[in-house]
């Protein structure tokens, strides 16, 4: 029969492997030990950034350099450049200025220009959308009237009404 379980180890054996344990660094403690030496190595010669740039240093000011004394900073100067801001602009039609009054309020008019043709009925859902779901403070007169605007301008209809 086995004895399940070994005999005990003579205690000097057990030293002598712990101590051999310790010395020894391969396998897994290496690969976690060779990287943050080589880190540590880095920041020994290179030093620790702190991340500011060299216009946020110079604002939060400097060190004195000798007792009472602060070192003086040269002015640092940037540079801007203006760019023309082109609004699109909503094209005429019926209902223009309630599209202009209610719906410019939270969307820009390219988003409107940039929407697919849609049926009356679906501008009429997508406008009762605005207001039943998103809280559009739009009267029925002017939900009217951005209905009849957004066919006229992107509208499927062949009625005429639209482009």
């Amino acid at each position: 029969m086995t004895d399940k379980h070994p005999a005990p180890k003579d205690p000097s054996e057990v030293s002598r492997e712990h101590d051999e344990t310790e010395r020894r660094l391969d396998g897994p403690a290496l690969i976690i030990a060779v990287p943050l030496l080589l880190v540590a190595i880095y920041f020994a010669f290179y030093g620790v950034d702190s991340g500011r740039s060299d216009i946020e240093t110079a604002q939060m000011g400097t060190p004195a350099t000798e007792a009472g004394q602060v070192r003086q900073i040269t002015a640092v100067t940037s540079k801007t450049i203006e760019l023309p801001h082109l609004q699109p602009i909503l094209p005429p039609g019926p209902g223009l200025e309630a599209v202009e009054v209610n719906c410019v309020v939270c969307h820009s008019p390219r988003l409107i220009t940039d929407q697919p043709d849609f049926s009356r009925e679906q501008w009429t859902e997508i406008v009762h959308k605005m207001v039943g779901t998103f809280g559009a403070h739009v009267t029925a007169d002017d939900q009217d009237l951005i209905i009849d605007y957004l066919t006229f301008i992107k509208g499927t209809d062949t009625s005429g009404d639209s482009q």
